[in-house]
């Protein structure tokens, strides 16, 4: 009788034993797939940010993840430009985007000039960014620009100009060395191609 009631405490004792183990690998499969990301779900978007993730160094004050995208008339593309603050500033800098018509390249023309529109109006391209951010030292900030070509607008690369600007805050106003790096942190050219 004592060797019945030890072997069914043994059983009990690895029967716990299994189901704990099992449970925990029915957990841990779960936490591994339901961690996958399904690309089908993902926006153009949130795909843009990741490439613009991995191509920016950690580094670098200014990237341009991605300096060229294709779009269809009345149809939207979209650029981050992410903006580091490198100036040892104590206080949060005042950071600026602008974006400026370029030009327009079309096969066998000659550059044109073209204009950009911010809210209604007559131009080629629909522009909406952000135009400013107080970034702290060391950190970073994406600003991000969404282009629309407009139905009436010919097909071809459109050039935009790109300008970031800084202001010292607080205590680093007084800064020379902060100021002079402010008048113009850094500037690039990003391509909307329009089919």
């Amino acid at each position: 009788m004592k060797k019945g009631i030890e072997l069914s405490i043994n059983f009990l004792v690895v029967l716990i034993i299994s189901l704990v183990l099992f449970g925990l690998g029915v957990k841990f499969t779960y936490d591994i797939f339901s961690s996958a990301v399904d690309l089908g779900k993902m926006s153009q978007g949130d795909i843009h940010r990741q490439i613009e993730e991995l191509q920016c160094k950690g580094d670098d004050r200014v990237c341009f993840g991605v300096e060229t995208i294709e779009v269809e008339r009345r149809d939207a593309g979209y650029f981050g430009v992410t903006v580091r603050n490198t100036l040892g500033s104590i206080d949060p800098v005042d950071f600026s985007l602008e974006v400026l018509p370029g030009h327009l390249y079309r096969t066998g023309e000659d550059p044109q000039d073209f204009t950009v529109v911010t809210q209604g109006g007559d131009g080629e391209l629909q522009l909406n960014f952000e135009k400013k951010d107080s970034i702290l030292n060391n950190d970073a900030y994406t600003f991000g620009i969404a282009v629309s070509p407009q139905s009436t607008a010919p097909s071809g690369t459109y050039s935009l100009n790109v300008k970031i600007t800084c202001a010292p805050t607080g205590n680093d106003l007084q800064n020379a060395d902060i100021n002079k790096a402010c008048e113009s942190y850094d500037v690039g050219i990003l391509r909307v191609k329009v089919v």
